[in-house]
């Protein structure tokens, strides 16, 4: 799923091994020990063609802000929550350095992030029941799914975007990956979840 057509996506870098971050100058700095650059074409031959495209993907989102504390927030914590989530969810430019979402869409998309005494129950249930994981990974030898209401099928990948491997799963059925090469694999269920893995 994209916002914009995997034509329109720059070029860019991804580091890794990064040490001495310094954000002191502008711009930061910092040292890594690879640099890997990917295009439109590699994003595609990596993971796959967008589905659904750009042209019918979704573009308006809500969402459902959590704290998660030992003690009970003050009503001066509260109110920062709350504006953080109010520019977070501003479908404008706002004054901060840090792009909301809907500066980072470039206008395209929006993320609601209030009014959510609207969100039925059922929404909340549904959400929770697709809340699937693989473990254990990285792997040996097996793969299992943790989340499944109902079995359904699975295709794996390789990082070139080949399918290797398809079959049918259900909750906790492991999926041997023994016979497979070590590297970084993509997993996807017929219902479109995706997960990385690594055969070791």
């Amino acid at each position: 799923m994209g916002m914009i057509p995997i034509t329109d996506v720059a070029d860019f870098d991804v580091f890794t091994g990064v040490s001495n971050f310094d954000t002191s100058g502008d711009p930061y700095t910092f040292d890594a020990t690879k640099k890997t650059t990917y295009t439109a074409s590699s994003l595609e031959a990596l993971l796959g063609k967008r589905n659904p495209s750009s042209n019918t993907s979704q573009k308006n989102f809500r969402a459902l802000i959590m704290v998660l504390t030992d003690t009970a927030l003050t009503n001066e914590q509260w109110k920062v929550v709350n504006d953080h989530s109010r520019v977070f969810g501003s479908p404008a430019a706002d004054v901060t350095p840090i792009y909301n979402f809907w500066e980072a869409t470039n206008g395209k998309g929006t993320i609601k992030t209030d009014e959510l005494n609207n969100v039925t129950l059922s929404t909340i249930k549904n959400t929770a029941i697709e809340n699937i994981v693989i473990y254990p990974n990285p792997t040996d030898d097996f793969i299992q799914f943790y989340g499944l209401n109902k079995p359904q099928g699975y295709s794996i990948y390789n990082i070139h975007g080949k399918e290797i491997i398809t079959g049918n799963i259900d909750n906790n059925q492991k999926i041997e990956v023994k016979s497979i090469k070590s590297g970084i694999y993509f997993i996807k269920t017929e219902h479109g979840k995706r997960f990385k893995f690594t055969r070791k």
